[in-house]
């Protein structure tokens, strides 16, 4: 589980978010139904969340810095506009995820801001980009 104090040393973003099939939709079905954007933002394998990753896994994986295979999701629907976990998929088409201690999730948030700012987006441009897209 990815807590607060570690949040800044395994997230980082080093491009702009604009690989068209990072953009989606989903839905939710609460009291009634209700559909809202998506976006995929890729992060780096940082040491933490290799580290975390062995932990989810019970077997390491081997540091490879230019592979992006992490990932968080943006999204319309809950308060934070960002998903509650880190997922990773691997060479053999699993999929693992990373819980985010609730904690850590306003910090996840500063963090996304502050690195999508250095590409000259945000999270709420992002998801208004997919809005957009999803209406089409």
């Amino acid at each position: 589980m990815l807590k607060k104090d570690k949040v800044r040393e395994a997230i980082l973003i080093t491009k702009r978010v604009d690989n068209l099939d990072y953009f989606g939709w989903d839905q939710a079905y609460v009291t009634y139904p209700t559909v809202f954007p998506t976006v995929i933002v890729p992060i780096e394998a940082t040491n933490e969340l290799c580290r975390l990753l062995t932990e989810v896994r019970g077997m390491s994986m081997e540091h490879d810095e230019n592979v992006c295979d992490f990932f968080i999701g943006l999204n319309g629907f809950l308060p934070l506009k960002i998903d509650t976990c880190i997922e990773f998929l691997d060479y053999d088409g699993v999929t693992y995820v990373i819980d985010i201690d609730n904690n850590a999730l306003q910090e996840v948030r500063k963090v996304l801001d502050e690195q999508l700012a250095r590409h000259g987006q945000s999270v709420e441009e992002l998801l208004g980009e997919a809005r957009k897209k999803m209406l089409l």
